[in-house]
């Protein structure tokens, strides 16, 4: 009878040690996860923030043509257009 709750206790040891094992394996998981989702977020952002300083430059330098009447008034609405969508995504992205 002795050895039957020593082997039933042992049993209990050893599925609670490896539901141990298994939640730190999960916590594990999650931990990695939820880094890699951040370094995508931040990655993101870096980009959209490339997108509107790229979509600003071109804007001023065709505003600068237009201007001179090197490019016609509608490639100016075309760039602040483009220049609005790559601010849209950057808002969109620090979200």
């Amino acid at each position: 009878l002795r050895k039957a709750h020593l082997a039933e206790a042992e049993a209990g040891r050893r599925h609670a040690e490896l539901g141990l094992a298994r939640t730190r394996f999960e916590l594990g998981a999650q931990t990695a996860d939820a880094f890699l989702t951040a370094l995508a977020a931040d990655r993101t952002v870096a980009a959209a923030t490339a997108s509107v300083d790229r979509a600003l430059t071109i804007e001023k330098l065709v505003a600068a043509l237009v201007s001179s009447e090197l490019k016609p008034g509608a490639d100016l609405s075309r760039s602040r257009a483009e220049l609005a969508q790559a601010r849209a995504q950057l808002v969109q992205a620090q979200q």
